[in-house]
């Protein structure tokens, strides 16, 4: 027998007792739901029937309103719909009351619209006149100044007042004792109502006017007019005996309709209530179907969970039977784990399946057997490798390590000429920037000397035309020496003349006074022309010496100024010099400082691949030793391959 037939009938009980226990929850649930719609429309129903049935109907009795009428037939028309959706049981039992009651509504309910309303109202406003009456019959008393009237008219208001009180009671609660209460106060009223009418006729007359033409006298057009007295006392009687007689017919009147009104509600209520009844007989259908619902359900379930007890009993004998072969197999297997396959595996398993796990488990061994015996040749052959393989990585290691010793003394020494070199191109840039900042002091010197030889060019020009100029002003001064000199021969020449006329206007007499006074005042004035004279030519004479002065200083000054302008000609060849050859020596400075910028740079390159070279042999250092311990390890899992393989038992 196959092991996959068992499992595949083990799996298919199982699946069909799933399957039948899922369809007999749906099943149950699906039965469940058909009572619970027959319950929720039980109940819609019961309302639907007081609701929309039973109070539109208690409406139209009360007040007549035939909306609430024909409201209440299309409930009745929904309901018999709604139930010949019911069962056929359900609705035999219903559909009879049902139709009863939408017959009464349609027929003789119909007629109770008449009588709705107030049906005291005809009876109030009957007692509404009484009153009045009675009211005017007191007024005639008090004019006709009567004692005998006043008690028979307050008994008579005493009796409306009970006759009042009784119809309210009555019409409130309809009932024998009352009405006969309310008849009783009638006769009364009535019986008051002849004694006043017994009464004599009081001395009050009332005049009454009459025309012969009334349509004249409407329009105003005649004047004939005449006028009656007449007793207001009869009339008043008569109306008081005829309001009471009214009275009575209206009475009898609102007591038939109350009786009609009672009778069509009694009527009423007996088909509701039997109505009702019908509902709620259907309440005990609906339990059975409910009861009967359910037990379908238990017997289904009670079904399923046999399917599914039977197929858990064939599951289990199925994996007994496994488990017990699986318990001999365990043993066989430990045995195998522990190194021993010296024995081969027998199940006298009956399964297809097993037997072919059996072959399969045999020939793993055979497989094993053979393979131990390569590991535990190939295990000898890996030991003695491992060990050359060691003595290898020893012998490598240690030249691997003098080759790194030397190397890092490379790289020390290279680092040391890297440092001298740096401080050689450092102090190569430092005098070359001394050379720069002293070629550009010399530049600046050069420029500042050529400013002072031009300034002194222009000093020694301006100072020999200060001396031109000064020559100029000598030679203007003498001549102004000689225009003084014509000046005050002019003055002298003007003063004799000054003299002379003086003495001629004095031989003139007082003819000449006039003349004389003229004469004394160009004397006068020629006096004070040659005083100014003398003086202008001591001036003269003062500023001639002062220009000779200034004219001596004026050329030595110019002369300092022409050697100034040679010695600094001189100075600026002497500067151009110096700052091309500063400019020379800036230009060398710069190119040692970049030869051993360069060198430095070269020697850094260097350091940097002797550092890569000592980096490259330590870290092939650190995989020779890696590469030994490797090996070491290699020899120490050869031995212990070799000491595992030699564990295993073969047969």
């Amino acid at each position: 027998m196959r092991l996959i037939i068992l499992t595949n009938t083990a799996t298919t009980l199982l699946t069909l007792a799933c399957l039948g226990l899922g369809a007999s929850l749906w099943w149950s649930q699906q039965a469940q739901q058909k009572p619970l719609a027959l319950t929720q429309q039980y109940l819609e129903l019961s309302q639907q029937i007081e609701q929309q049935l039973l109070k539109p109907l208690n409406h139209y009795l009360n007040s007549g309103n035939a909306l609430e009428h024909a409201n209440a037939l299309q409930a009745s028309e929904q309901l018999r719909q709604q139930a010949q959706l019911l069962p056929s049981k359900l609705h035999s039992q219903l559909l009879p009351s049902l139709s009863e009651l939408e017959r009464f509504s349609r027929e003789e309910l119909l007629a109770a619209g008449k009588l709705a309303g107030d049906p005291q109202a005809l009876l109030q406003q009957a007692e509404r006149e009484l009153d009045h009456a009675l009211m005017a019959l007191n007024a005639y008393a008090e004019e006709g100044q009567s004692q005998r009237y006043q008690p028979l008219l307050l008994q008579a208001q005493h009796r409306l007042q009970q006759l009042s009180l009784a119809r309210q009671r009555y019409v409130q609660q309809p009932s024998a004792a009352l009405a006969q209460s309310l008849n009783q106060a009638l006769q009364q009223l009535q019986q008051q109502a002849q004694r006043i009418e017994q009464l004599p006729l009081l001395q009050v007359s009332q005049r009454s006017a009459s025309a012969q033409d009334d349509f004249a006298s409407l329009m105003g057009l005649s004047r004939d007019t005449s006028s009656t007295q007449h007793n207001p006392g009869d009339d008043l009687k008569r109306q008081l005996l005829s309001l009471t007689a009214r009275y009575t017919r209206e009475l009898t009147r609102t007591e038939q309709l109350i009786q009609q009104r009672q009778s069509l509600a009694n009527a009423l209520n007996e088909r509701v209530e039997q109505l009702q009844a019908s509902v709620a007989a259907l309440r005990p259908l609906i339990d059975q179907s409910n009861q009967a619902s359910q037990q379908q359900v238990q017997s289904l379930q009670l079904a399923s969970l046999l399917l599914i007890l039977l197929s858990a009993i064939f599951v289990d004998r199925l994996l007994r039977k496994l488990t017990h072969l699986l318990r001999r197999l365990a043993p066989m297997l430990s045995q195998w784990a522990a190194g021993d396959i010296s024995q081969p595996i027998l199940t006298a398993a009956k399964t297809s399946e097993l037997q072919s796990v059996e072959r399969s488990l045999n020939q793993l061994r055979d497989y094993l057997s053979g393979l131990i015996g390569t590991l535990h040749q190939q295990s000898v052959a890996i030991a003695d490798s491992s060990e050359a393989l060691r003595q290898l990585n020893s012998g490598l290691q240690q030249g691997a390590q003098h080759q790194a010793d030397d190397t890092r003394d490379i790289r020390d020494a290279l680092t040391q000429m890297e440092s001298a070199l740096q401080q050689v191109a450092d102090d190569a840039n430092t005098a070359a920037g001394a050379s720069q900042t002293g070629q550009q002091a010399a530049s600046t010197g050069q420029n500042v000397v050529s400013r002072t030889l031009n300034e002194l060019r222009q000093l020694a020009q301006g100072v020999e035309d200060s001396a031109s100029t000064l020559s100029h002003l000598i030679d203007a001064s003498q001549n102004i020496g000689q225009v003084l000199t014509v000046i005050r021969s002019v003055a002298e020449q003007t003063n004799l003349l000054a003299l002379n006329a003086a003495i001629e206007a004095a031989r003139a007499g007082e003819y000449g006074r006039g003349f004389a006074v003229v004469a004394e005042e160009v004397r006068s004035l020629s006096q004070r022309t040659a005083q100014a004279t003398e003086e202008i030519q001591a001036l003269i004479e003062h500023l001639q010496a002062s220009s000779q002065t200034t004219q001596q200083q004026m050329n030595a000054q110019a002369q300092l100024a022409s050697h100034m302008r040679q010695s600094a000609e001189q100075a600026e060849h002497a500067l151009v010099t110096i700052v091309s050859a500063m400019h020379t020596t800036h230009e060398r400075i710069n190119r040692i400082a970049a030869q051993t910028q360069q060198q430095s740079g070269t020697v850094s390159g260097i350091r940097a691949n002797g550092q890569r070279i000592y980096s490259q042999g330590r870290d092939n250092l650190e995989l020779i030793s890696q590469g030994q311990a490797q090996g070491e390890r290699l020899a120490h899992l050869g031995s212990e391959l070799q000491s595992r393989v030699t564990a295993f038992k073969v047969a």
